[in-house]
């Protein structure tokens, strides 16, 4: 019997409030829609009826799905008082979060995920590990170990790390079901899956609601904006796009960088 391993989201459609999950089965239409606690308690409020699930990315094994799930459900999204998630994303079957949580070496600044919560509690109290802080993130080397850095630290270029999620994207197949895969995954290449905006083009209503969204949110102007103050540049020998600050422009320029993001590998 097939198993299914899948993402999703859990709508409101009352008031709007959504879920993140992951689930498992071998039924789809299982009547499933989350099982935190405070999702749980509006469904008996206000209904099954109410509420609409969609299922957003396909997975092959139930770890790459977790891993998934806490790069979306972050501390950030819990704090928004229309998630109904309560803890951060990558919860095991025991319930333990296998990443969020997390320790990070103090010296090597290597991501470490324990097993269990008696292990957390150990290396924690050791005063070895420290856990995530704010303009941190994952990224991994060649042989896939994970580091946890500042996002500005210079071992990440010395190290040639590259973000988790380097390397992979979101495809679909005939059917429309989507999953988060390697570049050079056989199912890809036999053009089983293609990527997930193949012949697909916005509709002019989509686009008008798109530019009156944009419009709508003037906090995302200027200094507001995520990316105020930075810049993209491209290596054509690494054949690597990136963003980096401003000020910071002259010491990658140095490092064989060029300024701009366009570019054409093929050259």
């Amino acid at each position: 019997m097939k198993r299914y391993i899948y993402f999703y989201r859990t709508e409101n459609l009352i008031n709007g409030n959504f879920y993140y999950g992951v689930h498992k089965t071998s039924i789809l239409e299982d009547g499933y829609l989350g099982s935190g606690k405070r999702i749980l308690y509006a469904i008996k409020k206000y209904g099954n009826e109410n509420f609409k699930k969609e299922i957003l990315l396909f997975f092959d094994t139930y770890d790459e799905a977790l891993n998934y799930e806490s790069e979306i459900v972050t501390e950030k999204l819990i704090m928004d008082p229309s998630c109904y998630n309560l803890a951060l994303g990558g919860k095991s079957d025991t319930g333990f979060l296998r990443k969020g949580p997390a320790l990070i070496n103090k010296d090597t600044k290597e991501l470490i995920k324990p097993n269990t919560i008696e292990e957390f509690n150990k290396l924690f109290k050791s005063g070895n590990y420290f856990g995530h802080t704010k303009n941190h993130a994952n990224f991994k080397n060649e042989n896939g170990k994970i580091f946890y850095l500042d996002i500005n630290d210079k071992k990440i270029k010395e190290l040639n790390l590259h973000g988790i999620t380097s390397g992979r994207f979101i495809s679909k197949d005939k059917n429309g079901n989507t999953y988060m895969i390697n570049k050079n995954d056989e199912r890809y290449l036999n053009g089983e899956l293609v990527g997930i905006w193949k012949n697909k083009k916005h509709s002019t209503e989509t686009k008008q609601k798109i530019k009156k969204t944009m419009n709508e949110h003037n906090h995302q102007k200027g200094e507001k904006n995520s990316q105020y103050g930075t810049i993209l540049i491209h290596n054509i020998n690494l054949k690597k796009c990136t963003r980096i600050k401003k000020e910071n422009l002259n010491e990658w320029l140095k490092q064989g960088w060029l300024k701009g993001g366009k570019f054409n590998w093929k050259k």
